[in-house]
């Protein structure tokens, strides 16, 4: 399993701390040159997966807040562990599966 990409126009390694640490996955720049680079082949899989983990999770922990089985320090602890989580498997996704292009305006 690669933790690293390549730049598309310099070809230095972008790490997944580059990645996560990203406002968005698809707003990426290479720390090397500075180019915007866009992430292809991954998206629409991932995005449909983060909603689903999205709702599920808000039904989940609101039912728990609601039935008092939770408080709501505790809820947004578990909803900020799994956005880390998330933002995590999203940054190998892309180092794995995804073809880096860089994006031309």
């Amino acid at each position: 399993m690669k933790t690293t990409a390549t730049c598309p126009a310099c070809e230095q390694p972008i790490s997944i701390w580059r990645i996560v640490s990203a406002p968005t996955p698809i707003h990426l720049s290479c720390s090397s040159c500075k180019t915007k680079i866009r992430p292809k082949g991954w998206t629409i899989l991932s995005l449909i997966t983060a909603l689903a983990i999205g709702f599920a999770l808000g039904f989940s922990l609101s039912r728990f807040y609601r039935d008092d089985q939770l408080s709501i320090l505790g809820a947004i602890a578990i909803a900020v562990g799994v956005l880390i989580v998330v933002e995590f498997i999203w940054g190998l996704l892309i180092c794995n599966r995804a073809t880096l292009e860089a994006h031309s305006k």
